[in-house]
C-alpha cells in the first residue's frame, strides 16, 4: 500500500512577495549567462561516488534533487526553518534537532544536477565538515539508471523560483546545460551495503534493522519514474536500504494517455517485491518552503559554537542577522527576544536611577540653591 499525504508550503504574506522579488533580481543578475559548468564544478566531489563514503553511517538521509540544499541545512539547522513541514519527518526519522547535530553516524548525501548551484553545496558541505556534520553532494549529476551518459539540462536563465524545474525533460526553460548522469539506484545499493557491512547486526538479508534508519526525499522534475523503475529492479524500494521515500509526482511531463505512472505506483505497492512485505513507504510530499535560503552558514569560530562541539542556536542581535529577512516567524520570535531585552535593560536602568537618586539627587540640588536662590532669599529677609 503506498501512503501518501501531501504537504504544501510557499510564502504568501505581502513581506514575502516583496522580498522574493528582490531576490529574483539579486540571483537574475548574479547568475546570468553563468549557464555552463567549469572543469572544477563538473570534477566536484567525483572521488566521492565511492561507496566508503557511507562508512559509518547509520542514519542517511538521501536528497535527490537538492536545488540549494535547504533540505539537507533542515536537519542540522531546522531552527533557520521553523514553518517547515518536513521537520515532522526529520524529528520522526532522525530524533531531534539536539541529537541530529551530535550524531556523528547520521549522513546526508545530495544530489544536483543544476551547475549553477555547484558552488553553494560545496560551500555547505565544507562548512558542515568543519562542524563535524556528514554531507556530501554528487554535483553537478543528474539523477538517472545509468552512469556517466551527458545529457541536457533545460534551465531557467532569469532565475525565476531559483530554478527550481530544472530538468532533462521539456518544461518551459530557456536555455540548456551539458551534464553527466548518474546511477542513484546503484549508488544507494553499494553505499548502503557498505555502511551496513560495518553493523554486527548485517547479513539478515531482506530484514529491517531497527537502528538503521534511511530516509530520501525526490523532487527531480518527471526523471523520477525513470530512476524508480531502476530501484525497483534492484530491490533497493524496500525498507531493509529505505524506510521512507517523499516525492513530488511530475505526472503532467509524461506524453498524454501515457500509463507509465499508473504502472509504476501499482508495482510500487505491490508487497510481494520485497522479503517479509516490507517495502518502502512512500509520502506525496512538497515542501517548496524557504526556497530563496539566504541564511548565512555556521561555522566553528562563531560565538554559538560551544567548546563541546555542540551548536547552539540562542536569538541575539548575532543570530538576528542569520535569519532570512522574509522569514516572518523565525524573525517575529527573535524580534520579541531582542525587544524584551531591550526593554528589561531600559527597566533596570530607570530603577537604578531612582534608588540612587536619594544619594546624589540633594547634592546636585544643594548646589543649585546655594547659589543666586539662596542670595535672593537672604535680601527678602532683610
Amino acid at each position: 500500500m503506498i501512503h501518501v499525504r501531501t504537504f504544501r508550503a510557499s510564502p504568501c504574506s505581502p513581506m514575502l512577495r516583496f522580498a522574493t522579488a528582490l531576490y529574483l533580481l539579486e540571483i537574475a543578475s548574479a547568475h546570468r549567462g553563468s549557464t555552463a559548468a567549469s572543469s572544477m564544478e563538473q570534477d566536484l566531489m567525483s572521488s566521492d561516488e565511492d561507496p566508503s563514503s557511507f562508512i559509518g553511517c547509520k542514519k542517511v538521509f538521501f536528497d535527490v534533487g537538492s536545488n540549494v540544499g535547504v533540505h539537507v541545512r533542515r536537519i542540522f539547522e531546522p531552527e533557520l526553518y521553523p514553518l517547515s513541514p518536513y521537520l515532522k519527518i526529520l524529528d520522526k526519522t532522525f530524533g531531534s534537532p539536539e541529537e541530529r547535530r551530535t550524531d556523528k553516524s547520521l549522513c546526508a548525501f545530495g544530489i544536483e544536477a543544476n551547475p549553477k548551484w555547484t558552488n553553494r553545496l560545496k560551500d555547505i558541505e565544507e562548512s558542515y565538515g568543519k562542524m563535524g556534520w556528514r554531507a556530501k553532494w554528487f554535483a553537478p549529476s543528474a539523477a538517472s539508471n545509468v552512469d556517466g551518459q551527458t545529457v541536457s539540462l533545460e534551465v531557467s536563465s532569469d532565475g525565476a523560483s531559483n530554478d527550481w524545474g530544472a530538468s532533462v525533460h521539456s518544461g518551459g526553460g530557456d536555455g540548456m546545460v551539458k551534464v553527466t548522469t548518474l546511477d542513484i539506484g546503484t549508488l544507494i545499493k553499494t553505499g548502503i551495503d557498505a555502511a551496513r557491512r560495518g553493523d554486527p547486526r548485517s547479513g539478515q538479508e531482506g530484514k529491517t534493522d531497527a537502528a538503521f534508519r534511511t530516509l530520501m526525499k525526490m523532487d527531480i522534475e518527471g526523471s523520477e519514474y525513470t530512476v524508480l523503475a531502476h530501484m525497483l529492479e534492484l530491490g533497493v524500494l524496500c525498507k531493509s536500504y529505505i524506510n521512507t521515500l517523499t516525492i513530488e509526482w511530475h505526472d503532467w511531463k509524461l506524453p498524454e494517455n501515457s500509463s507509465t505512472a499508473t504502472k509504476l505506483k501499482a508495482a510500487l505497492a505491490d508487497p510481494s517485491r520485497c522479503p517479509l512485505g516490507e517495502i518502502t513507504e512512500i509520502l506525496e510530499v512538497d515542501d517548496e518552503s524557504y526556497l530563496y535560503d539566504r541564511a548565512t552558514l555556521p561555522s566553528t569560530n562563531s560565538w554559538c559554537y560551544k567548546s563541546s562541539g555542540a551548536y547552539a542556536q540562542s536569538c541575539s542581535m548575532f543570530t538576528w542577522t542569520r535569519l532570512r529577512f522574509f522569514d516572518e516567524a523565525a524573525f517575529a520570535k527573535c524580534e520579541r527576544r531582542v525587544v524584551f531585552i531591550g526593554i528589561a535593560i531600559l527597566s533596570i536602568g530607570i530603577t537604578a536611577y531612582f534608588l540612587l537618586r536619594p544619594k546624589i539627587g540633594p547634592t546636585w540640588r544643594n548646589k543649585a540653591f546655594t547659589g543666586d536662590k539662596q542670595g535672593e532669599l537672604c535680601v527678602q529677609s532683610q
